[in-house]
């Protein structure tokens, strides 16, 4: 995995703008949101809301992305699973059965 600055930063090398992180893994650029301000409204706005209970279904097993599409309604959202469950690791979290709060609305 490789860092790129996005701006050069006259006071040394920052992988940061404005909140996202862009960097390359695999071969593909990534951009991260953790830190933006859309990222900071959505963790407390979830800290207030109400959450139902999932499990993680058969054949889901380390798949936040199709997790996120069964409970969301899009893959994009695989993140907030992960950030709302305190998970690092989707491979050793999401197992079958395995229980999950669910962000309601």
């Amino acid at each position: 995995m490789s860092f790129s600055n996005a701006n050069a930063n006259p006071l040394g090398t920052s992988r940061y703008k404005q909140g996202a992180v862009v960097y390359s893994h695999r071969g593909k650029k990534v951009i991260s949101t953790v830190g933006s301000v859309s990222f900071d409204n959505y963790i407390k706005d979830a800290s207030k809301g109400e959450f139902a209970l999932g499990r993680v279904p058969a054949g889901y097993e380390a798949r936040p992305d199709l997790i996120a599409q069964l409970f969301f309604g899009d893959t994009d959202s695989w993140w907030k699973l992960m950030i709302i469950n305190s998970l690092n690791d989707p491979f050793e979290s999401l197992k079958a059965g395995n229980q999950l709060l669910l962000p309601k609305g």
